[in-house]
């Protein structure tokens, strides 16, 4: 599975302690990404200082399917933890193979959540 991350806007809600993530992935391998046969976009939430896992994140299917060189757009709420710190979301797409396993293609991070700062680098607070 190879994608591409395109156009990835952050919005944090500090009150809420959830980052409000949208972006495109474009489909840059050659089989066609289909929901009916698991296919769904997820996040994992890492430490960024010592990168233990903290979240697996939710998952998010297309609404159809999703050809070669077709993009859709993914809405994902990121929830933060109660501690401030650095955090750093790592994006990608995956797919339920037979006997429960999960084929996962490369992880997209884009954004990183450092304690009171925010910029277009997508920093944001957490």
């Amino acid at each position: 599975m190879s994608a591409e991350y395109l156009s990835p806007e952050v919005e944090l809600d500090a009150g809420k302690r959830t980052a409000h993530a949208q972006f495109e992935i474009q489909n840059d391998s050659q089989a066609v990404w289909r929901a009916a046969e698991g296919f769904r976009i997820g996040y994992h939430l890492f430490d960024a200082e010592t990168g233990t896992l903290i979240a697996d994140g939710a998952r998010v299917e297309p609404e159809g399917d999703v050809k070669p060189g077709e993009r859709m757009r993914v809405r994902l709420d990121v929830e933060l933890p109660a501690e401030d710190g650095r955090y750093q979301a790592m994006l990608s797409p995956c797919a339920k193979a037979c006997a429960g396993t999960t084929t996962r293609a490369g992880h997209s991070s884009w954004w990183s959540a450092p304690p009171k700062m925010a910029s277009s680098n997508w920093d944001v607070c957490a």
